[in-house]
Protein backbone atom coordinates (compact mmCIF):
# COMPACT_ATOMS: atom_id res chain seq x y z
CA UNK A 1 0.00 0.00 0.00
CA UNK A 2 1.03 3.28 -0.90
CA UNK A 3 2.22 6.13 2.02
CA UNK A 4 2.98 9.55 2.90
CA UNK A 5 4.79 10.87 5.48
CA UNK A 6 4.72 13.67 7.59
CA UNK A 7 6.83 14.82 9.87
CA UNK A 8 5.65 15.21 13.57
CA UNK A 9 6.34 18.55 14.25
CA UNK A 10 5.35 20.61 11.73
CA UNK A 11 2.95 18.50 10.00
CA UNK A 12 4.77 19.27 6.77
CA UNK A 13 4.62 16.15 3.68
CA UNK A 14 8.20 14.82 3.69
CA UNK A 15 8.26 11.75 1.63
CA UNK A 16 5.79 9.11 -0.49
CA UNK A 17 6.31 5.79 -2.09
CA UNK A 18 4.24 2.66 -3.52
CA UNK A 19 4.33 -0.71 -1.35
CA UNK A 20 8.46 -0.58 -0.68
CA UNK A 21 9.60 -0.80 2.69
CA UNK A 22 10.85 2.37 5.16
CA UNK A 23 14.62 0.13 4.67
CA UNK A 24 14.88 1.46 0.90
CA UNK A 25 13.51 4.86 1.76
CA UNK A 26 16.79 5.38 4.46
CA UNK A 27 13.89 6.69 6.96
CA UNK A 28 13.20 5.71 10.45
CA UNK A 29 9.19 5.85 10.49
CA UNK A 30 9.62 7.15 14.34
CA UNK A 31 9.74 10.77 13.47
CA UNK A 32 6.76 10.51 11.06
CA UNK A 33 3.19 10.39 10.49
CA UNK A 34 2.54 7.56 8.59
CA UNK A 35 -0.85 8.13 6.03
CA UNK A 36 -1.95 5.11 3.71
CA UNK A 37 -3.42 6.35 0.11
CA UNK A 38 -4.42 4.11 -2.44
CA UNK A 39 -2.48 3.04 -5.43
CA UNK A 40 -4.19 5.88 -7.79
CA UNK A 41 -4.25 8.43 -5.69
CA UNK A 42 0.31 7.79 -4.85
CA UNK A 43 0.20 7.68 -8.69
CA UNK A 44 -1.74 10.72 -8.83
CA UNK A 45 0.81 12.40 -6.60
CA UNK A 46 3.70 10.94 -8.53
CA UNK A 47 2.85 13.16 -11.85
CA UNK A 48 2.42 16.23 -9.52
CA UNK A 49 -1.22 16.66 -9.86
CA UNK A 50 -2.01 15.92 -6.28
CA UNK A 51 -0.57 16.98 -3.41
CA UNK A 52 -1.26 15.01 -0.11
CA UNK A 53 -1.61 17.44 2.70
CA UNK A 54 -2.29 16.26 6.75
CA UNK A 55 -5.81 18.12 7.77
CA UNK A 56 -5.92 17.48 11.35
CA UNK A 57 -5.46 13.77 11.38
CA UNK A 58 -6.63 13.20 7.94
CA UNK A 59 -5.21 12.72 4.53
CA UNK A 60 -6.77 15.51 2.34
CA UNK A 61 -5.73 16.24 -1.26
CA UNK A 62 -4.77 19.28 -2.92
CA UNK A 63 -4.89 19.77 -6.69
CA UNK A 64 -2.40 22.52 -7.87
CA UNK A 65 -3.49 24.89 -10.71
CA UNK A 66 -0.99 24.29 -13.72
CA UNK A 67 -3.52 27.46 -15.57
CA UNK A 68 0.28 29.29 -15.33
CA UNK A 69 2.24 26.18 -15.69
CA UNK A 70 5.83 26.53 -16.34
CA UNK A 71 6.05 30.05 -18.00
CA UNK A 72 9.23 29.19 -20.69
CA UNK A 73 11.89 27.34 -21.52
CA UNK A 74 14.84 28.76 -18.56
CA UNK A 75 12.19 28.16 -15.80
CA UNK A 76 11.64 24.71 -17.29
CA UNK A 77 15.69 24.01 -17.48
CA UNK A 78 15.34 25.42 -13.63
CA UNK A 79 13.49 23.38 -12.66
CA UNK A 80 15.00 20.50 -14.06
CA UNK A 81 18.42 21.52 -12.90
CA UNK A 82 16.71 21.49 -9.03
CA UNK A 83 15.52 18.14 -9.75
CA UNK A 84 19.44 16.91 -10.97
CA UNK A 85 21.08 18.40 -8.19
CA UNK A 86 18.65 16.74 -5.09
CA UNK A 87 19.31 13.79 -7.55
CA UNK A 88 23.15 13.67 -7.42
CA UNK A 89 23.29 14.02 -3.82
CA UNK A 90 21.21 11.17 -3.76
CA UNK A 91 23.75 9.41 -6.00
CA UNK A 92 27.11 10.65 -4.48
CA UNK A 93 25.88 9.04 -1.02
CA UNK A 94 23.65 6.13 -1.58
CA UNK A 95 25.88 4.01 -3.65
CA UNK A 96 24.96 1.26 -2.97
CA UNK A 97 20.99 1.42 -3.23
CA UNK A 98 19.42 -0.72 -5.05
CA UNK A 99 17.79 2.16 -7.15
CA UNK A 100 21.06 3.67 -7.73
CA UNK A 101 20.80 2.54 -10.71
CA UNK A 102 17.72 3.34 -11.98
CA UNK A 103 17.80 7.07 -10.49
CA UNK A 104 21.04 7.70 -12.36
CA UNK A 105 19.31 7.04 -15.76
CA UNK A 106 16.34 9.56 -14.82
CA UNK A 107 18.99 11.58 -13.93
CA UNK A 108 20.60 11.20 -17.15
CA UNK A 109 17.06 11.29 -19.31
CA UNK A 110 16.50 14.92 -17.30
CA UNK A 111 19.43 16.23 -18.47
CA UNK A 112 18.84 15.25 -22.22
CA UNK A 113 15.06 16.99 -22.40
CA UNK A 114 15.41 20.03 -24.87
CA UNK A 115 13.41 22.65 -23.18
CA UNK A 116 13.29 24.49 -26.70
CA UNK A 117 11.11 21.94 -28.38
CA UNK A 118 8.52 22.17 -25.70
CA UNK A 119 5.48 24.85 -26.50
CA UNK A 120 5.47 27.24 -23.66
CA UNK A 121 3.98 28.06 -21.48
CA UNK A 122 4.06 24.45 -20.67
CA UNK A 123 0.58 23.27 -18.56
CA UNK A 124 2.05 20.07 -17.49
CA UNK A 125 4.70 18.66 -14.32
CA UNK A 126 7.33 17.95 -15.09
CA UNK A 127 6.20 13.97 -14.45
CA UNK A 128 3.83 14.24 -16.78
CA UNK A 129 6.13 15.35 -19.23
CA UNK A 130 8.72 12.48 -18.54
CA UNK A 131 5.14 10.08 -18.54
CA UNK A 132 4.10 11.34 -22.15
CA UNK A 133 7.62 10.89 -23.61
CA UNK A 134 8.26 7.31 -21.85
CA UNK A 135 10.67 8.54 -19.35
CA UNK A 136 10.97 6.37 -16.21
CA UNK A 137 10.59 8.69 -13.60
CA UNK A 138 10.86 9.74 -9.34
CA UNK A 139 9.02 12.25 -8.16
CA UNK A 140 11.47 14.56 -5.76
CA UNK A 141 8.93 12.87 -2.55
CA UNK A 142 10.23 9.26 -3.71
CA UNK A 143 13.63 9.95 -3.85
CA UNK A 144 15.51 8.73 -0.16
Amino acid sequence: MAKAFFDKNHKQLYRVWGDESADLHNLDVSFYIEKDMTDSDFQDVRRGVKIPVLSGDNLTWEVPTMDIGIKDADRFKKEIQDRVIAITHFLTNNESHPWHDAISEYKTALEAIDSSSITYPYKKTIEQYCEENSITYYHPLQIP
